[in-house]
C-alpha cells in the first residue's frame, strides 16, 4: 500500500514538472552541448599547462587564451541555440492547447448555428443555401478541430521524448541585463580573428620573410579589421531592433490581456443571462468562442514576449557554468 501511494506521489510529481524542468532535460540530451563542453574544457587545460610551463613562450600562451575565449563564445552559442529551441518546443505545446479548445469552441457553435438552420428552414424562414452555408461552416470547423487535435498530438510528442511534462502556462523568462554587443558570440570571433591577423602580422616582419608575404598578412590583418567593424555596426543594427522589438511584445501582452479579461467578462454575464433564459444557447456559444480566441491571442503575446527576450540573450553577461 505505502509502495503505491509513493508511486501516485512519484507520478504526480513527474506531470507537474514545467519549463525549467523540461529546458534542463532537453539540454542535457543535447550531443552539441557536450561537445561544446568538452572543447573548453580541453581548451582550460591547455591553458593551464602553459601557465605551469616555465619554457612556454607569450605567443603560445596568447594563443591559448584566445583559443578559450573562442570555446567559451562556442559554448553560449550553442547553449543560448539550445535554449531558445526548448522554449519553442515547450511553447507549442501551450499553443497547441489553446488552438484546440478554441477549435472546440468553433466546433460547437457552429453545430448550433447549423441545428437552428435546418429548423428555420423546415419553417420556410430561410432559404436552403442558408442551410448549406451553414452546414459548410460547422465541416470547416470539425476539420480545424481534427487538425488542432493533431498539432497537440504532434507537440506532445516532441516534449515526451524528454520526460513527462504538463505544458500548461507560457515560461515568463527573465530579461536580460548589462546587454552589450562586446558580449555577442560572433563580435568575440571577430576580435579574435583580429587578434590572430595581428600575431600573424607581427610573425612576418622578421628578416626570413619577404615582401610579398608580409603584403598578404597585413591585407589579411586589414580584412579582419574591417570585418569586426561591420559585425560590430550590425550587431548594435541588431540589438536596438531587438529592445523595441520586447517593447513591442510588452505592449501587445497587455493588450491582449485587457481584451481577455474583457471576454471573461462578457462571457460570465452570458452565463448568467443563458440561465435567466434571457439568451439563447448559440450566444452563450459565441461568447465562449470569443473567450477561447482571446485566451490563444494572449498566449501567442506571450510567445512573441519570451522570444524577444531570448533573441537578447547573446548580448547579455554569460558564465560558462550557467
Amino acid at each position: 500500500m505505502i509502495r503505491w501511494i509513493i508511486a501516485v506521489l512519484l507520478l504526480g510529481y513527474a506531470w507537474s514538472q514545467g519549463y525549467p524542468e523540461f529546458e534542463r532535460a532537453f539540454l542535457a540530451q543535447s550531443p552539441a552541448l557536450i561537445a561544446a563542453r568538452a572543447e573548453l574544457e580541453t581548451a582550460r587545460l591547455k591553458v593551464q599547462a602553459l601557465q605551469d610551463d616555465p619554457f612556454a613562450s607569450p605567443f603560445e600562451r596568447a594563443v591559448a587564451q584566445d583559443a578559450l575565449r573562442r570555446a567559451e563564445a562556442g559554448l553560449k552559442k550553442v547553449y543560448l541555440d539550445l535554449k531558445r529551441q526548448a522554449f519553442q518546443r515547450y511553447a507549442a505545446v501551450v499553443v497547441a492547447r489553446a488552438q484546440l479548445a478554441r477549435a472546440r469552441a468553433w466546433v460547437e457553435q457552429t453545430e448550433i448555428a447549423y441545428k437552428a438552420a435546418e429548423i428555420k428552414a423546415k419553417e420556410g424562414a430561410i432559404a436552403a443555401y442558408e442551410v448549406e452555408k451553414a452546414r459548410i461552416a460547422w465541416e470547416d470547423a470539425r476539420l480545424a478541430l481534427a487538425k488542432a487535435e493533431a498539432q497537440l498530438a504532434e507537440a506532445e510528442a516532441v516534449l515526451s521524448r524528454y520526460g513527462r511534462f504538463e505544458a500548461r502556462t507560457i515560461e515568463d523568462l527573465p530579461m536580460p541585463r548589462d546587454l552589450a554587443v562586446e558580449r555577442h558570440p560572433n563580435y568575440v570571433f571577430a576580435e579574435l580573428d583580429v587578434r590572430a591577423a595581428e600575431r600573424a602580422y607581427r610573425a612576418a616582419l622578421g628578416p626570413d620573410t619577404s615582401e610579398q608575404q608580409r603584403n598578404w598578412f597585413k591585407v589579411r590583418l586589414e580584412s579582419a579589421r574591417s570585418r569586426l567593424e561591420r559585425t560590430k555596426t550590425s550587431l548594435q543594427a541588431e540589438l536596438d531592433l531587438r529592445l523595441r522589438e520586447v517593447e513591442t511584445a510588452r505592449e501587445a501582452v497587455a493588450l491582449k490581456r485587457a481584451a481577455l479579461e474583457a471576454r471573461r467578462k462578457a462571457f460570465t454575464a452570458a452565463e448568467l443571462r443563458f440561465k435567466r433564459g434571457l439568451v439563447s444557447k448559440l450566444m452563450l456559444k459565441q461568447a465562449e468562442f470569443a473567450l477561447r480566441s482571446a485566451e490563444l491571442e494572449q498566449v501567442q503575446a506571450q510567445v512573441a514576449l519570451q522570444n524577444a527576450k531570448l533573441a537578447l540573450y547573446p548580448f547579455a553577461p554569460w558564465e560558462a557554468g550557467d
